[in-house]
């Protein structure tokens, strides 16, 4: 499926940790590896709600991103454009519609699509806040997920409006 994660023989990056053929990576070279979730983003807006940071961001088109770790947990729900998401040995395709959880301090590195991408993000505040969900929701957040779900998509997008229009 188009979806399903692929193995790679040689890694997506050179020896110096860039995307061959990037024009970029040397700026971001000397960022730190603990990363911005807004990394690259051309624009990006954040709200900390119920014990989780949302934000939505959006990365211009070709953006390649080295390998680097947050320092929160993430779950990403893909909401417009394309981006590889390379982590644990995989290369795991995020197109429109695609929910990917990151646990914190997961070391990945990300190339963007022509279309660039546009993502929606929650992060739990911290690690209290973490603990303090329910065993279920907490569990979430160990391990790698990686789906298409056109549901969560549809709340993603509802999410979106609601930071780019909030009800005060």
């Amino acid at each position: 499926s188009p979806q399903s994660p692929s193995r790679t023989d040689e890694a997506p990056l050179d020896a110096a940790n860039q995307w061959p053929g990037c024009n970029r990576c040397a700026r971001l070279q000397s960022m730190a590896d603990v990363a911005s979730l807004t990394l690259g983003s051309t624009a990006s807006r954040s709200v900390e709600a119920v014990g989780l940071r949302v934000t939505e961001a959006r990365f211009p088109p070709n953006l390649r991103l080295k390998f680097h770790e947050h320092d929160r947990a993430s779950l990403v729900v893909m909401l417009s454009g394309a981006m590889d998401d390379h982590l644990s040995g995989l290369i795991r395709p995020c197109r429109p519609s695609t929910v990917l959880v990151e646990p914190r301090g997961a070391r990945h590195a990300n190339r963007f699509g022509p279309a660039g991408g546009r993502v929606l993000v929650l992060q739990p505040r911290d690690e209290t806040e973490l603990a303090d969900m329910s065993p279920s929701a907490a569990s979430l957040f160990e391990d790698v997920h990686h789906g298409r779900s056109p549901a969560v998509a549809r709340l993603g997008w509802r999410i979106s409006d609601e930071l780019r229009h909030p009800d005060d």
